[in-house]
């Protein structure tokens, strides 16, 4: 049964952030990935800008992960709401006009 009309865990955010993510990351890592040793700003300049990189593609996959873990917690209590109280979801069904 579907239960779209109920607030469901967000998975747009999925599609936006993490490919934003991965590209910061790139653009960094061509930036500052190659540095000469010789020079400690740059060394220091490079060391930041990788660890920021790293700290936002983290970032990006543990939101997408626990999304996604929220989702399928979704799903589960929506699937035991539909076997427990089938005369609730046929109701909510027919309230979204599915099944007609």
């Amino acid at each position: 049964m579907d239960h779209q009309h109920l607030s469901a865990p967000k998975r747009a955010s999925i599609t936006i952030e993490l490919p934003a993510a991965i590209i910061v990351a790139r653009r960094l890592l061509d930036t500052y990935g190659t540095v000469d040793y010789g020079q400690a700003a740059d060394v220091a300049q490079a060391h930041g800008a990788l660890a920021e990189s790293l700290r936002i593609l983290l970032r990006a996959i543990d939101q997408t992960v626990q999304q996604a873990i929220e989702q399928q917690q979704y799903e589960a209590v929506c699937r035991s709401v539909d076997a427990q109280f089938p005369i609730v979801a046929a109701f909510l069904a027919a309230e979204r006009g599915e099944g007609l």
